[in-house]
């Protein structure tokens, strides 16, 4: 049992020893599912309740308040940035530029890329990296785990994280001289979950597919069309290429299980990350800020 205490304002919360995870995380990306959600949607049902200390902000301050929900917080910063990386280069494929790509943007973007890569992938021993990676990249595979969770317990969902006490562990009558046992059927119920829950992760993840295929697929008919290796094209489609590794990966979890082929399909998709990323960030450097506003100034081409 952990019990976690703010002794200046008598808070306390009580992790339930039962839905403690011991061990390494459980086989099989259908079962990481299931216990992810379950932690995510235990997060958001404290987030939602009347009990949350961000609607209290004088008993832990504005900016306790806001460290207290930092955790859950970063659930939906996830969620918001894996779209956002998925629509910006397909308007830019569009020639519908959300940002101009002037001198000033670039050293900030630059600067803030390099830096924030380094600080999650800092590593004493090269192949060290190849793990954090894969830390970095489950967030992208979970993410369907979290926006499920999220509407759950948004819509008032029971998730198993009910409130225990005494009384339910006192032994019923019925406990202490029990039936024979009945043959176990599977709840229809449970059931139709699982399948629910299987179907929105391929949905989910077909369509973060098909949007980055589209966006590489926009940016090599232009490329074709205007005879012309341009880097406003090659940088979207780059960033495409970047963001489908995320859900190539799932679907390679999905289909391989654990296996050398599994093992071979990561390594490859990493280096195809890491040079996507870099590939992407160059060409940044070689897109006319005329360019970002969707018109073409021959005056001002490069």
């Amino acid at each position: 049992m952990c019990v976690l205490r703010v002794c200046c304002i008598l808070l306390q919360g009580t992790y339930i020893k039962e839905y403690l995870v011991k061990g390494a995380a459980p086989p099989g990306i259908t079962a990481v599912d299931t216990q992810r959600g379950r932690w995510t949607e235990g997060h958001y049902q404290i987030f939602f309740s009347r009990k949350n200390p961000f609607f209290h902000p004088f008993k832990l301050g504005p900016m306790g308040a806001i460290y207290y929900n930092y955790g859950t917080l970063a659930y939906l910063a996830n969620i918001i940035t894996i779209w956002v990386y998925q629509f910006v280069p397909l308007l830019s494929a569009l020639d519908l530029q959300p940002v101009a790509f002037s001198s000033e943007f670039r050293y900030a973007a630059t600067a803030y890329l390099v830096l924030t890569t380094f600080v999650q992938y800092y590593v004493r021993e090269a192949p060290h990296y190849y793990g954090m990676w894969r830390a970095n990249m489950s967030n992208i595979v979970l993410s369907w785990t979290y926006t499920k969770a999220i509407f759950r317990a948004a819509l008032g969902t029971k998730s198993g994280f009910a409130t225990h006490t005494e009384a339910e562990d006192a032994p019923d009558v019925d406990d202490l001289m029990p039936n024979p046992p009945m043959p176990e059927k599977p709840d229809d119920n449970l059931v139709q979950e699982k399948v629910t829950g299987i179907t929105g992760q391929l949905l989910y993840f077909t369509l973060l597919l098909l949007l980055s295929l589209a966006t590489i697929a926009i940016c090599v008919t232009k490329t074709i069309k205007s005879g012309k290796f341009h880097s406003r094209f090659f940088l979207p489609a780059a960033w495409a290429a970047y963001n489908a590794v995320g859900p190539l990966l799932f679907f390679c979890a999905a289909l391989m299980k654990k296996t050398k082929n599994l093992e071979m399909a990561m390594h490859s998709l990493c280096t195809l990350h890491s040079v996507m990323a870099v590939a992407a960030l160059a060409a940044m450097w070689f897109v006319n800020s005329a360019l970002s506003i969707g018109y073409m100034d021959s005056t001002q081409q490069k």
